[in-house]
């Protein structure tokens, strides 16, 4: 909302649209009300427009306004400003006709704003109105007023105390945003109903857009420093596998080299070269996600073989921490769902990857059930004996480039992408991924959950699973069904 100097000392700066009113008693009360308005007008490069009526006539206006304004011949003479009585713009056709009257300060305000004022600054007295007329000049008040709003005008109508009974006073203030009262040299600032309505909305507007920028800074300033965290971390995740890379690739150059040993490097190399690009991988997908350019395919796959696929990945990780890994399976999973199985993969590597990073000794497990909805859904429960996350970190848990706790990125690694792409992946696939428990020192349970066709669903719901040590026994398990299914 655009404010300009009204002139006068009660009101100080007002916006563009307002429409108000002044009640007088005398010339002298119009002169110290109006000169400084215009004069604040002319200053503001605003065209001007003055329509005069007793006690204070057009060439009276022009005298008292040209003290305040000595080069008020040469404005007047380009057209910034007009002095005329109410004879010669309120009853030009011999008659008041308020809805020409409308229309004709709306032309001047056009015709302002195209030889390039800022806007139009107006006054109107209405001493000249008799009480027959006053009916269908309160109505044009209020159009005046709606009329106003919508446009770059400034208007300042002037009412004489002694020709206004109780009713005029109220209806004149009903129809304006606020009055003036001038009275023995003071002013007096009156606000309509609806003026108090609007005040104390943008009051109350103001304080909670004050609260609103305060959270957002505080966001901002959070965000900058999780970012700040987040590059530095990144550039010791993406350094440590590209200095194994280099420093063993550097090793595999010299002669004489025993053989064993140019496995073992190779080996670190395809681990480290393996690292940095499901790390690269992950932050571009972020940045797809982030730009909203994220390609969801739709394929029929097994979610049996998949979660047995990432059993047998992490298998090896498992056994050298001596930790149990087994996976379970309900009798009504479909043999093949349709969704898009790189991304559930993406999903998966990311929770049992946490899982197995996190946990020392104990045991790790993966649970599916079948969702029948609606809608209907697969759910993949991850759960772990691992070190557990506190309550105080368990709320940034999902906000990207933040770890539930920054030592953990120190001692464990990471870059605290994971759980937020996870969740992005499974938003994208109808479904989600949330921290189900979590306990100290005890572990974590985390679920994602992706949806899938109607058609897909088959059975019955059956509430009992068959846990698996690893995917090696994954023929006796699937024999396993099949003789329950065929039973």
């Amino acid at each position: 909302m655009e404010l300009v100097e009204s002139g006068i000392r009660a009101l100080g700066d007002i916006a563009w649209g307002s429409h108000f009113c002044n009640f007088y008693q005398d010339q002298m009360d119009l002169i110290e009300t109006l000169v400084p308005f215009f004069k604040a007008g002319l200053d503001n490069h605003e065209r001007c427009l003055w329509v005069t009526s007793e006690p204070l006539l057009a060439q009276d206006a022009r005298i008292m306004l040209r003290k305040a304004v000595p080069n008020l011949p040469e404005l007047e003479e380009r057209g910034q400003i007009e002095i005329i009585n109410h004879s010669d713009w309120y009853l030009r056709a011999g008659k008041n006709d308020v809805q020409q009257t409308l229309q004709q300060w709306v032309h001047r305000h056009y015709q302002a704003l195209e030889q390039g004022y800022n806007g139009l600054r107006l006054t109107g007295n209405t001493y000249w109105l008799e009480k027959d007329d006053w009916s269908a000049f309160t109505e044009y008040e209020a159009k005046v007023n709606e009329t106003f709003f919508q446009h770059r005008i400034i208007g300042l109508c002037s009412y004489c105390m002694g020709r206004a009974g109780s009713r005029e006073v109220f209806d004149v203030i009903r129809n304006h945003d606020f009055a003036l009262l001038r009275q023995g040299g003071e002013w007096e600032l009156v606000e309509s109903v609806s003026s108090r309505t609007v005040n104390g909305n943008m009051q109350k507007l103001n304080r909670e857009l004050r609260s609103s920028l305060k959270e957002a800074t505080l966001a901002a300033e959070s965000a900058s420093r999780l970012k700040t965290e987040f590059l530095a971390n990144m550039s010791h995740e993406i350094r440590t596998p590209l200095a194994a890379i280099l420093g063993f690739t550097d090793l595999l150059a010299e002669d004489d080299l025993p053989e064993h040993d140019k496995k073992e490097f190779i080996a670190v190399i395809q681990r480290n070269g393996t690292a940095l690009t499901r790390l690269v991988d992950d932050i571009l997908d972020i940045s797809k996600v982030e730009a909203d350019r994220l390609q969801i395919e739709k394929l029929a796959f097994s979610p049996m073989e998949l979660v047995d696929e990432m059993i047998a990945i992490f298998t090896p990780a498992t056994r050298a921490k001596s930790i149990t890994i087994q996976a379970a399976y309900p009798s009504n999973l479909p043999a093949t769902i349709t969704s898009d199985p790189t991304r559930l993969r993406q999903i998966l590597v990311n929770l049992i990857g946490n899982a197995v990073k996190f946990t020392s000794s104990g045991e790790i497990s993966v649970q599916v059930e079948v969702l029948r909805g609606p809608p209907p859904g697969i759910l993949f429960r991850v759960s772990d004996s691992g070190i557990g996350i506190d309550k105080v970190h368990q709320q940034d848990l999902f906000q990207p480039f933040n770890q539930a706790d920054g030592s953990m990125t120190r001692k464990f690694g990471g870059t605290g992408l994971g759980l937020y792409l996870s969740r992005r992946l499974a938003q994208a696939l109808a479904g989600d991924v949330v921290l189900e428990h979590t306990e100290l020192g005890k572990g974590s349970s985390f679920v994602a959950t992706i949806g899938i066709e109607a058609q897909e669903l088959r059975g019955e719901s059956v509430a009992s699973f068959t846990p698996i040590p690893s995917c090696e026994s994954k023929a006796q398990h699937r024999e396993e069904l099949h003789q329950f299914k065929m039973g």
